[in-house]
């Protein structure tokens, strides 16, 4: 009987540890499924085109964040075409130190407001995107700014069984 509850507590926590991380949709979006093939572990839309997103990628080569928040910067300013506007220091929910960088365009006549907040740690890299037409953007910026402030990376063994219970998460 021991064995048979151990199991269901494991099936259980397995279920609901999916991601790496604990994120929600803020009030008013909708989160959006199946959206790995796209390259997004969650994304979160807004009827008006406003959209917040979370990437996990791997930390390799392993390195800091603000070598992650640079080569970043650098790839959004010259590949890209993006103004940067503005970085700062943010922690998440969970006490993990990361960097907003806020960037700025023009797509036809309306400006366009996109920011990354990076949190980094010795397995992965989480992006946090969020992004859409600067006014949209303003308007629900507090609801944006709850997202990261809430954003927690999981650890011990929610974190072990978000990757299938694998030790390595680049593994298959």
């Amino acid at each position: 009987m021991q064995t048979q509850s151990l199991l269901i507590i494991v099936a259980s926590l397995s279920v609901s540890c999916a991601r790496p991380f604990v994120t929600n949709a803020p009030s008013g979006f909708a989160e959006l499924e199946q959206q790995s093939r796209a390259g997004f572990d969650f994304r979160a839309t807004h009827p008006d085109g406003l959209v917040t997103s979370v990437r996990v990628i791997a930390n390799e080569p392993q390195a800091f964040l603000s070598f992650w928040s640079r080569a970043i910067e650098n790839q959004m300013r010259e590949s890209r075409g993006y103004s940067l506007l503005g970085k700062k220091a943010v922690t998440s929910h969970d006490g993990t130190p990361g960097e907003q960088l806020q960037f700025g365009h023009d797509e036809g006549q309306k400006p366009h407001l996109y920011t990354l907040t990076l949190f980094a740690d010795q397995n992965d890299i989480f992006i946090l995107e969020q992004g859409g037409e600067k006014e949209l953007y303003e308007r629900h910026r507090s609801e944006l700014d709850a997202v990261v402030a809430s954003f927690s990376i999981r650890s011990g063994l929610a974190r072990f069984f978000s990757y299938g219970g694998r030790t390595d998460p680049s593994a298959p």
